[in-house]
């Protein structure tokens, strides 16, 4: 499966993919070790987003659209925010999408919580656990 990173540019139209996950990685705290552990690998894919949703004002529709993707799975920070609304713009354009709910936060329980139900009513997400990714993968043909 290929992983397709979108983080927001924080402003900066110049900026570079590969400069911003450096300058994340070098954070203390929670958010240093998340951009540690999950900095992009060789062979995935970046994406800027100047918003909220990986869609909005990004290359990302066109990418998905030549990759004939008809699936996605979301996972991130914020639950409530750029997962649920990454989220909705993929389930306007007609998407599948899974949203595993352990692998996502919010600023709290309650928000992670709330985000959840609303995606898997309204935007119709499987919000199961992630363990379905480790499936997929060992019956995926090379």
């Amino acid at each position: 499966m290929p992983a397709i990173y979108a983080n927001d540019n924080y402003g900066g139209w110049q900026s570079d993919f590969q400069s911003l996950v450096e300058r994340c990685a070098r954070s203390a705290g929670a958010s240093g070790e998340m951009a540690r552990l999950l900095r992009p690998q060789p062979g995935d894919l970046t994406v800027l987003k100047p918003r909220h949703s990986a869609f909005l004002g990004s290359p990302l529709d066109l990418l998905l659209a030549r990759m004939e993707t008809k699936d996605i799975i979301i996972a991130g920070v914020a639950t409530d925010m750029c997962v649920q609304l990454t989220a909705m713009d993929g389930f306007l354009r007609g998407y599948t999408l899974r949203v595993p709910s352990d692998c996502s936060a919010a600023e709290s329980a309650d928000h992670h919580k709330q985000s959840m139900a609303y995606m898997a009513r309204i935007l119709k997400c499987d919000i199961s656990p992630s363990a379905f990714i480790l499936g997929a993968a060992l019956f995926t043909k090379p």
